[in-house]
């Protein structure tokens, strides 16, 4: 059995002993256009193995499970979100919080509609939380999507350390578009004496 697909089944078995099954309803399904960069990165890094922290109602997710598959690769994504949005949706982007209470309904018929049931696994946790679980089973990711909330960013690229494969990637989103992740970026960036890549408007941190 591959490598990637035990692991995935390992981690299902221990965040879900009961099983998880998705719930779909049409009325829910959203219109999602293609998340920046992931086709490049996906052709790029060819990762296997994928952790999404904030997937929100599945935009990025299905854009990583579609080009995965356009590609060949039966990647296996791990999308950690609690699912109650952001302290910024009654601060800043109010707009959003009508979709709060059927957030996790829609992204799960989101990932339905478009056949990535056997690819993405979600998981209602926060992000501190979920990485010490992972930690703790020393669960491994190629990839790590950051798209969460824009004042943990530096506690979140610290503790992703532990998670990510030799030779893995984090991909941060978010970075062009607000000066609190970028400050924030930089500031590990500096710390590590390492540097950043780019592709589209995500930002390429490397472990090496």
């Amino acid at each position: 059995m591959d490598k990637v697909i035990r692991n995935q089944l390992m981690i299902e078995k221990i965040l879900y002993p009961q099983g998880f099954r998705y719930k779909f309803n049409k009325d829910l399904v959203t219109e999602l256009e293609p998340e920046q960069g992931i086709k490049e990165i996906v052709k790029h890094f060819k990762p296997g193995s994928i952790l999404e922290l904030g997937s929100w109602l599945g935009k990025s997710a299905v854009s990583f499970g579609k080009e995965s598959l356009a590609n060949n690769i039966d990647a296996k994504i791990l999308c950690v979100d609690t699912w109650l949005g952001s302290h910024e949706y009654w601060t800043t982007y109010i707009e959003r919080q009508k979709l709060v209470a059927e957030s996790f309904d829609i992204f799960c018929s989101n990932i339905v509609y478009n056949g990535l049931e056997s690819n993405v696994l979600p998981f209602r946790q926060t992000t501190k939380n979920a990485i010490n679980i992972f930690k703790h089973y020393n669960f491994k990711f190629d990839l790590v999507y950051w798209d969460s909330d824009h004042s943990s960013v530096l506690q979140d690229l610290l503790m992703c350390e532990d998670i990510l494969q030799d030779h893995g990637i984090v991909v941060v989103d978010d970075y062009f578009q607000h000066e609190l992740v970028k400050q924030q970026v930089d500031s590990y960036l500096l710390d590590k004496e390492t540097k950043k890549e780019s592709i589209d408007d995500k930002i390429i941190i490397r472990k090496y």
